[in-house]
């Protein structure tokens, strides 16, 4: 009995403070930059080079 006790109190304690920083990074809007960062290419694309199928005759 006395582990179900540690484990309620362990998960509500992890609970408790999964929502505080939720809220924190919700006030600080911390959360705004990834989708404008997710827009960017990591890297500029090359250009294509001409393959033999695809080469004009």
């Amino acid at each position: 009995m006395e582990i179900l006790i540690i484990l309620a109190s362990v998960g509500l304690l992890l609970t408790g403070a999964a929502l505080a920083l939720f809220t924190k990074s919700l006030a600080d809007r911390d959360w705004q930059h990834v989708e404008r960062m997710s827009l960017f290419p990591i890297q500029d694309d090359a250009p294509p080079e001409p393959d033999e199928a695809h080469r004009n005759p």
